[in-house]
C-alpha cells in the first residue's frame, strides 16, 4: 500500500486537486458530455478534441425540465380563486411540535393575475402568494 504524507503548509492542495478534475470529468447525462469537455473543448482524460452541440443541450434540458414539470403536475389538484372564497394561509416559518401550520379561515378580498391574492387577515390586508393558500372546505361548502 502506498503512504504518502500530507504538506504541513497546504493539506488540502492534493484533495481539492483531485476533487476539481472529478468534477470535471463526471459525465452529465443530460448534457451528454462532461463540463470539462464544454469548457476546454477537449476531452479531461483522453487527448480528443470535443466540439459541442449547442443547441441540442438545449434542446435536452428543456426536454428533462417539460418531463420533470408533467411530472410534478400530475398530481397537483387544480383550484380557481374567486373574491369571497375562504382559504387556509400556510405559515412559512417553522412552527412548534403542535402548533398548526396553517393560519385561517381567511378571505379572499382580490385575485391578481400574478400568482397571487390579497386576503383578509384580521383587520389587515395582504397579499401573498397562491403558494401559501389552501382552500378552506367548511361542513358546509364541502361535498360528501
Amino acid at each position: 500500500m502506498d503512504k504518502r504524507e500530507l504538506n504541513e503548509r497546504d493539506p488540502w492542495s492534493e484533495f481539492m486537486a483531485a476533487a476539481g478534475f472529478a468534477i470535471r470529468s463526471t459525465y452529465h447525462t443530460v448534457l451528454q458530455a462532461t463540463p470539462g469537455q464544454l469548457v476546454f473543448k477537449r476531452d479531461m482524460i483522453l487527448p480528443a478534441p470535443f466540439e459541442p452541440d449547442w443547441d441540442a443541450i438545449r434542446a435536452r434540458r428543456q426536454a428533462e425540465i417539460n418531463k420533470n414539470n408533467a411530472r410534478e403536475n400530475k398530481s397537483r389538484v387544480w383550484h380557481e380563486y374567486k373574491p369571497g372564497d375562504k382559504v387556509l394561509y400556510i405559515i412559512p416559518r417553522k412552527q412548534a411540535k403542535l402548533r398548526s401550520p396553517r393560519s385561517g379561515p381567511h378571505r379572499v378580498c382580490k385575485v391578481n393575475n400574478n400568482g397571487t391574492c390579497d386576503i383578509q387577515r384580521g383587520a389587515v390586508t395582504e397579499n401573498v402568494n397562491i403558494r401559501h393558500l389552501v382552500p378552506f372546505k367548511d361542513s358546509e361548502t364541502h361535498d360528501r
